[in-house]
């Protein structure tokens, strides 16, 4: 079969038209044609009876994590035989609250007591737990839950809660428990790292003093010192040195750090760096303050690329912005960015990969020719 054909096929399977009787004949078919229809926004009723019941669970998978797909659908694999299918489920649970399309609270509560610990550590790290579930998962017998939900949930456990995560008898979650006490102090960052917490975890969540910044600077590996230049104390001769690092990436993360001038950031070589997957991700800075007038009207009157693309997602973006923006947008690549569409929004860290998104949207504003939409 031509690969022309198989694009028309692929074609098929996604139209909203499709007749039901060609969807299920679909699925009957190659494992690459019933994942293409799984992906699927919507789908008839016999669709989905044939989803949550298909043979493969490969294709169960994706239709687990398919997030355009009602959770009243998928939430019909939450006892499925495979635990690939639930995990994928829980994983989905997690990203789903940030594009706005929050899991049932009651299909939290039974994925938190899978049989599996893998799914039970997946569901530990989705914002919305109720705080009693958080609670409740604290004293689960998988060492890996219990250190999610203490890194995830921390502030809202109540005191008890905290001390049996200090006196756990699992090392790891112990030191997460102490990074997320202490992390806030001044001074912490030293002794943290004498009791054996890592260096990225340093890096992303404690004040840095002179002393740690340096250490950071020197010693930690590329994710380390990406999560060190995105940390707002850390000290301005670290941020220097980053400044000039060997790592592209690194230079990159410093280019787009908030406490700096325009000018400051554009004295960074950060070139080379737009051509990496950290380009296609949003600065979290610049995430957090999207409804800021003040934020985005900096950000849209920037030189840097990653600042004016940070703006244009602004759904709230003034209309002397946006004439600001307006002849630097490239085709249909920058502006739906702004759209609060779930599928058009990116919410992952600079110190960690991305979840591949499927589609053009997945890459739309990317700073790749040969990635952007003409």
């Amino acid at each position: 079969m031509s690969e022309l054909v198989h694009e028309q096929l692929r074609a098929v399977a996604i139209n909203p038209a499709a007749p039901e009787d060609v969807l299920l004949r679909m699925l009957s078919g190659p494992r690459w044609l019933a994942l293409a229809v799984s992906g699927r926004p919507a789908a008839p009723v016999g669709v989905i009876n044939a989803l949550v019941t298909h043979k493969d669970s490969s294709v169960r998978m994706a239709f687990a994590g398919n997030l355009q797909m009602r959770w009243q659908d998928r939430e019909r694999l939450e006892k499925d035989p495979h635990f690939g299918v639930r995990l994928t489920l829980a994983e989905g649970a997690s990203r789903a609250a940030v594009e706005h399309r929050p899991a049932p609270t009651a299909l939290l509560e039974r994925l938190a007591r899978d049989e599996d610990a893998r799914v039970r550590s997946q569901i530990a790290c989705s914002p919305d737990l109720p705080p009693l579930l958080a609670e409740a998962l604290v004293g689960d017998d998988d060492a890996l839950t219990r250190e999610n939900v203490c890194r995830r949930y921390w502030d809202v456990l109540d005191p008890a809660a905290r001390d049996a995560l200090i006196a756990d008898d699992d090392r790891e979650v112990r030191l997460a428990a102490l990074l997320m006490r202490d992390k806030s102090e001044s001074g912490a960052a030293r002794a943290l790292l004498r009791a054996g917490v890592g260096e990225l975890d340093v890096a992303t969540h404690c004040v840095l003093d002179a002393e740690v910044s340096a250490q950071l600077v020197n010693t930690g590996d590329s994710r380390t010192k990406r999560a060190a230049a995105q940390n707002p104390t850390l000290h301005p001769v670290a941020v220097a040195r980053l400044g000039r690092d060997d790592d592209v990436t690194v230079r990159l993360a410093v280019s787009v750090r908030q406490d700096l001038t325009d000018e400051q950031r554009l004295a960074v070589d950060f070139g080379p760096g737009l051509d990496n997957w950290l380009s296609d991700l949003p600065v979290p800075w610049i995430e957090n303050n999207l409804g800021s007038p003040t934020v985005m009207s900096q950000c849209a009157n920037s030189g840097h690329v990653l600042l004016r693309r940070g703006a244009a997602r602004s759904p709230t973006l003034s209309a002397d912005d946006v004439a600001v923006l307006a002849p630097t947008a490239i085709a249909r690549c920058d502006w739906p960015c702004a759209d609060t569409t779930p599928q058009r929004r990116w919410t992952y860290s600079w110190s960690l990969p991305p979840t591949p998104i499927t589609g053009t949207d997945g890459h739309c504003g990317g700073p790749r020719p040969s990635r952007r939409a003409d």
